[in-house]
Order: structure tokens, then sequence, then C-alpha cells
């Protein structure tokens, strides 16, 4: 029984992974000679000197991408905690009087919460950090 539904499962997390490919696998509506295969439109690269000064700066673009990127960090890390204090409450109800599983649930508890301290002691640093004016 378990083997089957580990099988079933697997099979539907396949057929939703390749779900989509078969439907953007239709033929795409044919265009005038090789145009569907142009890369670069032409039009827009009149003034190349132009495009080249118009692309962002390093020192406000990676500001931008260090925020995103811990604002994904922190929601990983808040689905992580989430998924400790379920699993701690599973094993807290699911103990059942014995002793052992019981101080497993509560030390996982324990160090879910000792994670929450240090992602919120971590994310106030890096505000901090990037609130600092030096010059």
């Amino acid at each position: 029984m378990k083997k089957l539904i580990v099988f079933l499962i697997i099979g539907l997390a396949f057929a939703a992974w390749t779900a989509p490919t078969v439907s953007y696998a239709q033929q795409a509506p044919s265009t005038k000679g090789m145009e569907l295969f142009k890369i670069i439109d032409d039009d827009n690269l009149k003034d190349k000197v132009t495009n080249v000064k118009n692309l962002p700066d390093v020192g406000e673009s990676f500001p931008k991408f260090y925020a995103g990127l811990t604002k994904i960090l922190l929601g990983v890390a808040t689905i992580l905690v989430v998924v400790g204090f379920v699993v701690a409450g599973v094993m807290y109800v699911s103990a059942q009087g014995d002793e052992e599983t019981l101080k497993k649930a509560k030390n996982v508890a324990l160090y879910t919460i000792l994670g929450v301290l240090i992602i919120a002691a971590a994310y106030g640093i890096t505000i901090g950090i990037a609130k600092l004016k030096i010059l």
C-alpha cells in the first residue's frame, strides 16, 4: 500500500511537471519566411551608444538584487519555521505519553524557536547594515 501511494504521488508530480511541456509543443503559427527565427530586432538597435548609456548602473541594481534575494530567503526560512512547528506539534500529539518522543518534540520546538531568533537577528543586522551611511 505504501509503495502504491508513493508511486501515485510520483506519477502525479511527473504528470503535473510534463503537462505544460505538452501544451507548449503545439505548432506555432507560420509567419513570413525566417522571421520566426529573428532574434535581434534591428529597428531598436539603430543607436547603439544610446542603448549602452541606458543600461542600469551597477550601484543601483545590486542593492535591488540583494533586497530581492533577502526577501526570497526570508520566505523560505518562514516556510521552514512553519514546517518545524508542525513537525513538533505532530510529534507532541502522537507521543501518547512516551517520554522520549515528548523530549524530541520539545527539542524540535526549542530548536525551531532558536532558528526564528537567529533568522530575526540576521535580518535585523542585514537591514541595519543596508541603512548604514558611512560617508
